[in-house]
């Protein structure tokens, strides 16, 4: 699996085995924002078509055939599949975040009863949890009441754990929130249930678990250009979801474009 020495991600980067490298593109439509603040690609205009939101309080897996996911093909038996550094280009960027998308759960924001999620709550990657973390994604806005959001989920250990999330009366749509987990927790296995200490008025939002596949910074200047270096190659799982946040560096995130490479290894002849 993967590459044992230079000259197989050599080949690979060359094209030398026909489909061993997919090269995707990523274009998303500005959106409004607030600097320093993470802001969600999801349900953004372009390519990959816009995300759609389920019914709270329903829970659903995410691959490579959700509507909103890079449409990535898997790799042949007997490789793996990485992600190579994209490169980025865009009008106002203060850096990206690929992720493999692996649940979402949608949240009611304007009840503050026991949200307890249905369909199915575990993922299909990354089963033994190690690593995956919990962001909430506002799909509508809210107004009038600040409240906390504690989600319940199960641990890495199998345990029973809770986590919390303050929210101001005012939240925007796209807005994201990483989510701390309680001490000592390394990931999540499944997510069980949300509840709200106060019901907001209007909103919704997508309680998503994810794992982080690569964070590329780049430079906050108009129409930049950005390639990252090669230093890391993370595999990319059957069916992943791949999506990306973006961090705003002023009031819109600007308008995106991307180049995505993926590369297949392992397989070769020795």
């Amino acid at each position: 699996m993967g590459f044992s020495t230079l000259n197989q991600l050599y080949s690979a980067l060359s094209g030398a085995t026909p489909g061993q490298r997919q090269t995707k593109v990523y274009r998303k439509a500005s959106i409004t924002a607030v600097a320093a603040n993470y802001y969600s690609l999801w349900k953004a205009a372009g390519f990959p078509t816009a995300g759609v939101s389920g019914t709270p309080p329903a829970c659903a897996v995410c691959t490579k055939d959700t509507v909103g996911a890079l449409p990535i093909l898997n790799p042949a038996v007997m490789r793996t599949l990485h992600l190579l550094p994209p490169s980025v280009g865009g009008t106002v960027l203060g850096g990206l975040i690929f992720y493999d998308r692996l649940l979402e759960a949608a949240i009611n924001l304007t009840i503050d009863t026991l949200q307890t999620f249905t369909g199915e709550m575990a993922p299909r990657r990354y089963t033994d949890g190690v690593g995956n973390m919990l962001f909430l994604e506002m799909t509508t806005a809210t107004t009038v009441t600040a409240a906390t959001l504690t989600i319940t989920y199960i641990n890495t250990l199998g345990e029973t754990k809770t986590a919390t999330l303050s929210l101001a009366a005012a939240e925007v749509v796209d807005r994201c929130y990483f989510i701390d987990l309680a001490a000592g927790d390394v990931g999540i296995k499944s997510i069980v249930s949300a509840q709200l200490s106060a019901a907001k008025t209007g909103g919704q939002a997508n309680l998503v678990l994810f794992n982080e596949a690569m964070k590329i910074p780049t430079q906050i200047v108009a129409n930049t250009y950005t390639p990252a270096p090669v230093m890391d190659l993370p595999q990319v799982l059957k069916d992943a979801c791949l999506a990306a946040l973006v961090l705003a560096s002023t009031t819109s995130t600007g308008v995106i474009d991307a180049r995505v490479p993926l590369v297949e290894g392992g397989g070769f002849t020795p």
